[in-house]
């Protein structure tokens, strides 16, 4: 892709305002020419995708940073930027 930037929406294609200026944005990714993309459109249903949403909602919720997150595995220290190996939160 070269030093430029490419970012998918879904629309069509637009600008998009950064730090610094505007960079053309993709907003269609049927209409992203990226060699190896593929869109599945629809391959969950909107009941699959409530569903999943529910187990991953009912699951506990870090909110020690600035935005909430779950941990599978291990749990990742914030303040060391590594993963703790001593807090063990569950099977991947």
């Amino acid at each position: 892709l070269g030093a430029g930037v490419i970012t998918a929406r879904y629309a069509e294609l637009g600008e998009l305002k950064v730090p610094g200026g505007v960079v053309p944005a993709v907003r269609s990714l049927r209409e992203a020419d990226i060699p190896g993309l593929q869109l599945h459109t629809d391959f969950v249903s909107e009941e699959e995708e409530a569903a999943m949403l529910a187990v991953i909602d009912a699951r506990p919720w870090d909110t020690t940073v600035k935005r909430r997150v779950q941990h599978d595995g291990y749990a990742f220290d914030y303040h060391t930027l590594k993963v703790d190996v001593s807090r063990k939160m569950g099977p991947l």
